[in-house]
Parts: structure tokens; sequence; C-alpha cells
């Protein structure tokens, strides 16, 4: 029961791909929908976690790295899509990028990770609803979104990020402090 919210973060990690064919064939919706799957699993294998005690040293990085993916994947996606915006999704990818170059070397060298805060959570749901509602509104409901509510949406969204990884450097910092001492 305990590896429950890391086959959920698996099956975000799977979910990329289909995302991206939905988007290489055209049909936003369905991308949409997948995209939400992906957000909706990500809020319940936190939750499922926390709530049984089904933390895992696993989890802690698989987890994250499902969101690094995702979002990195949907930067590139919408920079494709909304190319007027590819500077907001070039920080997001620079952003992503150097968060899974980090971690990765803390887990090189073998530190125990806390697991993600709450500001990294906002931050999270933000860029999924803002996503999600971005490929739905215009298909499903008719509605499409001027360029100045989408440049306030991505913005938004940007200084979320970016809030949210100078808010994690004083945990770096920490991480750091406990490679060199267990090296």
């Amino acid at each position: 029961m305990k590896q429950i919210p890391n086959v959920i973060s698996v099956l975000r990690v799977l979910l990329v791909p289909v995302f991206v064919y939905y988007i290489i064939m055209g049909e936003t919706v369905t991308a949409g929908v997948v995209l939400g799957i992906s957000g909706i699993t990500d809020v319940l294998d936190g939750w499922l976690a926390r709530q049984f005690n089904w933390v895992t040293t696993v989890g802690k990085i698989l987890d994250p790295l499902a969101d690094k993916l995702t979002h990195i994947t949907v930067s590139i996606v919408f920079i494709i899509k909304f190319n007027t915006f590819w500077p907001i999704f070039a920080v997001f990818l620079l952003k992503e990028s150097l968060m899974i170059i980090l971690v990765g070397r803390m887990v090189k060298k073998g530190v125990k990770f806390k697991g993600s805060k709450w500001f990294g959570k906002v931050a999270t749901v933000v860029f999924f609803l803002t996503m999600v509602g971005v490929l739905f509104l215009p298909d499903v409901l008719g509605i499409s979104i001027p360029d100045s509510a989408l440049l306030g949406l991505f913005s938004l969204n940007l200084v979320l990020a970016v809030i949210s990884a100078l808010m994690y450097i004083p945990d770096y910092r920490e991480y750091k402090k406990q490679s060199t001492v267990d090296s």
C-alpha cells in the first residue's frame, strides 16, 4: 500500500508522452483532459502519502520529477503553440531544468529530502489550472482568450514559479551542507 503514491507518480510520468501525442494530433481538449488528470493525480499522490504516512524516499524524488517533466513538456508545447510568449516559457524551462540538475546532484550525493513545500504546491496547482484552462476554454466553451489575458495568466505563473524557486534556496543550501558533511 505504501507504494501507491509512487505508482501514481509513475503514471504521471507516463502521461507526459500521451499529452504530447494529443497536442501533436491537434486534439487540445483531450490533451487538456490528460493534463488535468496529471494535475489531479499529483494532488492525490501527495495527499495519500501524507494522509496514510506512505511517504517514501523514492516518492520524495519521483513526485517532483514528474512535476518537472510535466512542466518542461507543457512549456515546450506552449512555446510552439503560443510563440508570442516564448520568453516566459523559456524561463520556465530554465528554472525546471536547473532544479532537475540540482536535485540530481543532491540525489547522487545521497541527500535525504524533506519533500515539497506549500509554496511549490501552490505554484504547481496554479500552473495546472492555468494551462488546462488555456487548452479547454477556446475549444470547449468557445471562449477566445485575448493575448493580454494570456500574458497576465502566463506572467502570474512565472512570478509564482520564480518566487517558489527562490523560497527553496534555504533548503538547497541545507541540502548542500548535508552533502558536504556526508561526503
